[in-house]
């Protein structure tokens, strides 16, 4: 079918007549056998494109919710770029006849064929940008808990200690880093909250009206502990560099695991932004307010005592 064009565009005579790409076709129409057999070919080479690509794309079912967003809209532009066809085909077939009536209407399949190609483009790189957007969203969401866990904690924990990050480039990539440091930072915390620290914010939860699904439960559990822990480490260091101690010395007790230590690789992201939105929730500021006022011993000595359920 390319080939085919392609000889019959060639051997079309194009000259003395003003070249008007929107008219191009009922223009040249006239009186130039060679330019009808490519104008025919190239009609019904569209209409199959367009037609079964909109068939297609229709049948097609993506797991992914961008993904079928996306193809939706290709199978969209595609019917709307059989408007052209639609337009054209009468408009060339009366060119060719010596009548001109119908120029107009191959003008406005032009307009069919720029909506087309706009829906085209978002239907190709709509899901790639909604991704892009999304994890550009996610790494400024994990912003504040990866500084409490990570870079608070142990800045050799990241690749990037200074914690920037790129707005625009390596998204994905420093998205990722933040999913796999921040379990880290979590993990080197684990040490440090009060005696008590679980149960105290618990109480705070299920005392909650109305109550909080079993998901927003863990996590302000998890996100009242991990900044009691962080509060405990900072005294501890500098209760360490007033006594020249060479590090502070976390409670001697029994280390336990905190909630959803134990999530699926796959889960983890949604489950540190989960986390993340909790960290200034009101249950957390209460539940660390009551850790404070019975906290009656200096902090990160060996009478503290880490209970994390």
């Amino acid at each position: 079918m390319i080939v085919a064009m392609a000889v019959a565009f060639g051997a079309a005579d194009l000259d003395g007549r003003p070249a008007d790409p929107l008219r191009f076709n009922t223009g040249f129409a006239e009186g130039r056998p060679s330019v009808l057999v490519f104008l025919a070919l190239f009609l019904t080479a569209l209409s199959c494109a367009a037609l079964d690509t909109a068939r297609l794309a229709r049948r097609t079912a993506p797991e992914d919710p961008g993904l079928r967003h996306a193809a939706r809209y290709f199978g969209v532009s595609m019917v709307i770029c059989f408007g052209y066809v639609v337009c054209n085909a009468p408009a060339v077939v009366l060119a060719s006849l010596g009548s001109h009536a119908l120029d107009g209407m191959g003008v406005l399949g032009s307009l069919f064929g720029a909506v087309a190609t706009v829906l085209t483009g978002y239907g190709v790189t709509g899901a790639a940008v909604g991704a892009w957007l999304r994890e550009r969203r996610d790494v400024r969401t994990l912003r504040p808990l990866w500084r409490l866990a990570v870079k608070d904690v142990d800045a050799g924990l990241a690749l990037d200690p200074g914690g920037t990050g790129l707005c625009l480039t390596n998204v994905r990539f420093t998205l990722h880093r933040r999913v796999v440091e921040i379990p880290d930072g979590m993990r080197v915390l684990r040490a440090w909250p009060s005696a008590g620290a679980a149960e105290a914010v618990g109480r705070h939860v299920e005392a909650a009206v109305p109550p909080l699904p079993a998901a927003e439960r863990q996590a302000v559990v998890t996100a009242a502990v991990l900044r009691d822990a962080g509060l405990r480490l900072r005294a501890a260091r500098a209760h360490a560099a007033r006594t020249r101690q060479e590090r502070p010395v976390p409670p001697a007790a029994p280390v336990v695991r905190p909630p959803g230590d134990d999530t699926a690789a796959s889960d983890e992201r949604a489950r540190l932004l989960l986390l993340a939105a909790h960290l200034d929730h009101p249950l957390v500021a209460s539940a660390l307010r009551e850790l404070l006022a019975g906290d009656t011993g200096p902090r990160g000595t060996s009478g503290d005592r880490t209970v994390v359920s």
